[in-house]
């Protein structure tokens, strides 16, 4: 499949130009928005990112915010899986 259609780049396309989240997937935060509850991912910081140093917890949307690829987390480095 390509990743250009009709001259338009792809979600997929988009992200691979993307450098990966310099972060570790710690868990979710339940959080009430809307009169309904949704998961809220929360990441830790490997290294510093625009406006967070090294070490803040911070949200998928966050990451992506400053231009990052965010991995699912089920799929994400974790602190019980082992990371570098």
């Amino acid at each position: 499949m390509d990743d250009m259609d009709n001259g338009k780049t792809t979600k997929t396309a988009m992200e691979s130009q993307r450098p990966p989240a310099p972060a570790i997937f710690l868990g979710y935060l339940a959080d009430q928005k809307s009169g309904s509850w949704q998961r809220l991912e929360l990441w830790n910081l490997t290294e510093d990112i625009p406006g967070h140093p090294q070490g803040s917890t911070v949200s998928r949307r966050t990451l992506e915010k400053a231009g990052y690829a965010v991995l699912p987390p089920s799929e994400a480095p974790r602190r019980d899986r082992g990371f570098s």
